[in-house]
């Protein structure tokens, strides 16, 4: 019985903040949606996942439902038949142990959250303290704590490489930073740009033996501390978040309305000559290739006593120390951090009582060999009998395509095509013509 991870158990006062936005609205619809087919393959083995997804756990969960589509639209075999850790997955032979955990708030002996100032508002000094020391620190906390479990000790965990996946959630704009202060606490190595005063961009790079803030220091260099041999590699991500399954549920047909959906942020720069990152934009109906592995990073361990194969997860950025030097292998496309724009458009469409609006998984499910074009995303879908309507948005021309399918005894085919320069026009033509 499938379960709706929307549907509150715990009274109203008791909801986490971001559970309550997403619970409700149309745009938010691809998300719910999403998350709750993701759920349907997830198997909830300590039973308390809706419980802590509503209330204080709600981003540990979210990243967790990440992971787990990630591991299964990526083809890896998933097995989560154990309290802990997580995951296991295997693909080609190899089992990997993989536990998840994320960065919290600091929260005082009163409960309150320890606020920060926003990234915008911090000076380009600020910025480095942050990067330098308070960032990994924050990393160092829950790294440890995860250390000190000895997963490797299990004995369905014995002789496999061992990971520990994070996600950085301690602050309104924790999501920005990139993992410039994960390098630099795992490997003891920093790069940090520098202008001089003729305005031109270096590179200056150092070794680091601590990291230091406030009253808090804790040594550098996670990979070299007692017992991290037995770490293979650490999963890094800023795309494990309520964002990605409303793109992925947008791709994916999970919304009965007529949403538009943009995208922006900071991606890589392959220029020989760039020293920093480039901003990106796009409409999610110009690119639909976005996998679950976006924005995914791996940094293996350089004493890993079963070493992970380099290229073991797919679509990530891989990271690793060789004669010294932090060296990374990109993606082509390569996302540090991004936010989501959604925006529904106007839909006037009255439907009579034999007429019914449908998802597109929905049509899937009925024309499976129907191929939908980059340039040509569908926009709406109606059901009456045994035809189906579909509208499409024709990009470069702005205008939207109307179809018509009817069933035979080989399956659905196309029986009429229409152009509308309007989507309530061709929403109508639709209605009357089904």
């Amino acid at each position: 019985m499938s379960v709706d991870l929307f549907k509150p158990i715990v009274p109203m006062d008791k909801l986490n903040r971001n559970f309550s936005i997403l619970k409700d609205g149309a745009l938010n619809e691809p998300t719910r949606v999403m998350m709750n087919k993701a759920f349907e393959f997830f198997n909830d083995i300590d039973g308390n996942f809706l419980e802590q997804f509503q209330t204080t756990g709600f981003d540990a969960r979210v990243f967790e439902l990440y992971l787990s589509s990630y591991f299964l639209e990526s083809g890896y075999k998933l097995n989560r038949d154990y309290e802990r850790p997580d995951f296991i997955v295997e693909r080609d032979g190899l089992k990997v142990a993989i536990e998840a955990t994320t960065v919290n708030p600091t929260v005082d002996k009163k409960q309150r959250i320890d606020g920060k100032k926003a990234h915008r508002d911090l000076s380009v000094e600020e910025l480095y303290e942050k990067l330098r020391n308070e960032l990994p620190i924050k990393f160092g906390s829950p790294l440890f704590s995860k250390l000190k479990k000895k997963y490797w000790e299990l004995d369905h965990c014995k002789d496999m490489p061992l990971v520990l996946a994070i996600e950085a959630f301690h602050e309104e704009d924790s999501l920005s930073f990139t993992s410039n202060a994960l390098i630099q606490y795992l490997y003891g190595k920093r790069q940090e740009l520098h202008v001089d005063q003729e305005g031109r961009d270096s590179v200056y790079k150092s070794d680091i033996n601590e990291h230091r803030s406030g009253n808090k220091v804790i040594p550098s260099v996670f990979f070299q501390q007692p017992n991290t041999e037995n770490i293979s590699a650490i999963i890094f991500t800023n795309s494990g978040t309520t964002a990605k399954f409303k793109r992925m549920g947008y791709y994916y047909g999970c919304v009965s309305r007529f949403i538009k959906m943009y995208r922006e942020g900071v991606c890589y720069d392959f220029d020989p000559k760039a020293l920093r990152p480039k901003e990106f934009k796009y409409d999610l109906d110009d690119r639909i290739d976005e996998s679950w592995g976006e924005g995914l990073e791996v940094f293996h361990n350089p004493n890993a006593k079963f070493p992970l194969p380099k290229d073991f997860f797919d679509d990530a950025a891989y990271h690793y120390l060789e004669n010294g030097e932090v060296l990374s292998f990109l993606p082509e496309f390569h996302i540090y951090h991004s936010k989501t724009l959604a925006i529904e458009f106007e839909d006037n469409l009255i439907l009579p009582e034999n007429i019914k609006r449908v998802m597109k998984t929905d049509v899937d499910r009925r024309i499976p060999s129907r191929v939908e074009l980059p340039k040509y995303p569908e926009k709406c879908w109606l059901l009456k009998g045994q035809r189906i309507g579909i509208i499409v948005m024709d990009v470069e021309e702005e205008a939207f395509l109307s179809f018509i399918y009817e069933y035979d005894d080989e399956g659905f085919e196309v029986a009429n095509m229409s152009s509308f320069k309007g989507f309530n026009e061709a929403g109508t033509y639709l209605v009357e013509s089904l």
